[in-house]
């Protein structure tokens, strides 16, 4: 490992000794982001290392601007309290023998057996402690390498406080990461669930690697189908190539993808059952001598957002753009609504009041789930708690035992789609009560 300009502690625990000869290099500097990073917060169960399931009462890293780092943006740990832990995480494939390389700085307590620091993983095995530093500045910048073996790896920064004190600037900055052997992030259009994008496409084509041409879908956890439809407008023939984690290739006249709809005919449907998580590569292929315009539309149901949604909503439940999916949103009483809806209710909290207004006397029902996302099965409708009257006007509230601290997932249904809506949570803390962030996403 090697560290330059190290003003505060370091301990280091011996890692892989083999170094990578002739390994691609993916450098990541946050501005923004280029790979696929996941952050949290979680509560220390055993100081340092053993920590709970990640709660989103307590922050994770985030992209901070500051003009001393590399394009003028760093990743940044939470501002975290006592036995808390804020953590960076990112799983890559090591094609050949390789190495990362990290460029930090802190403020926080020194970090020798107790105290506050940050923790360096590699697949579970501690292998660096950084703490120490100016109390009201960031240290200068240090380095470190480690070597990595071929395979899958998971790489971890941990930022840890103990059960006491607080000590200067209580965070610590990643400036640039550098991967030595594993393959290069790879560019694409993306494209917005359930919205329908056009294109061209030239004589006997197929979209190549690149962020011009070939489009991507990212699939999270918990989606049970992928959905992707092509069309062409000019009535050729088209094929469509889907490709998991890397793009569609065409390699001596011979297309490499995990799945390909070749029919002679310019429509194609493909549903995937149980996908795994992460970015599925999607490439149009023109078997015409002629130049061709197309639609293509992805659904991966439930298709999370990340954005929040105010309190008071405004939505509607409408077919999908895939007729195929209807069967998989069809109830007995009439269609359940492409998005569904998520709120956190935290500890302390009296009551959750959940309003549903059926927009121009529409008739619509509200269904509620604790815990995982509302379902139907056989056309019945899976949830804890319904509301169901002839009026388009729903209302539910929950207390006392019956309400539980954690995520309640919120459906709509409408009886004669398309039916508009307006939702309205309220959660209730005794002293006062505030209106709760929805965060929507696409469900079956």
């Amino acid at each position: 490992m090697v560290l330059v300009g190290l003003t505060f502690l370091l301990l280091v625990i011996p890692t892989f000794s083999v170094l990578a000869n002739g390994s691609q290099t993916v450098v990541e500097d946050f501005s923004p982001p280029k790979l696929e990073w996941r952050t949290y917060g979680a509560e220390v169960d055993d100081y340092p290392d053993v920590w709970g399931p990640p709660d989103p009462e307590i922050p994770g890293w985030k992209v901070v601007e500051d003009a001393d780092c590399t394009g003028g943006y760093c990743m940044q740990s939470g501002r975290i309290t006592h036995l808390q832990v804020s953590v960076l995480e990112i799983t890559l494939d090591f094609k050949e023998e390789g190495s990362v390389y990290y460029r930090l700085r802190g403020s926080s307590e020194r970090f020798i057996i107790v105290f506050d620091g940050l923790m360096f993983y590699i697949d579970d095995e501690l292998v660096d402690f950084w703490g120490g530093g100016p109390p009201d500045r960031f240290s200068p910048w240090a380095e470190a390498r480690h070597d990595v073996p071929a395979g899958e790896h998971t790489f971890r920064w941990v930022y840890v406080k103990d059960e006491s004190d607080d000590y200067g600037l209580d965070a610590f900055q990643l400036d640039i990461v550098q991967f030595e052997g594993v393959e290069p992030p790879y560019s694409y259009i993306p494209l917005t669930p359930d919205v329908l994008t056009s294109g061209t496409i030239g004589p006997l084509e197929i979209q190549t690697p690149g962020s011009e041409t070939q489009y991507g879908i990212e699939v999270d956890e918990g989606v049970r189908i992928l959905a992707i439809g092509l069309r062409s407008e000019t009535g050729g023939n088209l094929d469509l190539h889907i490709r998991f984690r890397r793009p569609v290739e065409r390699s001596n006249n011979v297309v490499i993808a995990d799945y390909s709809l070749v029919s002679p005919h310019g429509e194609e449907i493909f549903i995937l059952y149980d996908p795994q998580p992460g970015v599925y590569y999607i490439a149009v292929e023109n078997r015409e001598e002629t130049e061709q315009k197309y639609t293509i539309v992805a659904i991966p149901l439930p298709a999370i957002k990340e954005e929040e949604l105010p309190a008071e909503e405004e939505g509607a439940v409408i077919p999908p753009s895939l007729a195929e999916l209807i069967p998989y949103l069809r109830t007995e009483r009439g269609q359940l609504g492409l998005w569904q809806y998520k709120v956190e209710v935290p500890e302390g909290a009296e009551s959750l009041e959940i309003r549903l207004e059926g927009l121009e006397g529409k008739n619509v029902d509200l269904h509620i789930r604790y815990g995982e996302p509302v379902e139907i099965k056989d056309g019945k409708v899976v949830a804890d708690l319904s509301s169901i009257s002839l009026t388009g006007e729903e209302a539910v509230v929950i207390s006392g035992e019956f309400l539980k601290p954690g995520t309640y997932y919120i459906a709509v249904e409408g009886l004669e789609p398309p039916q508009e809506f307006k939702l309205t949570v309220t959660i209730d803390y005794g002293g006062g009560h505030q209106t709760a962030a929805l965060t929507p996403f696409e469900m079956v």
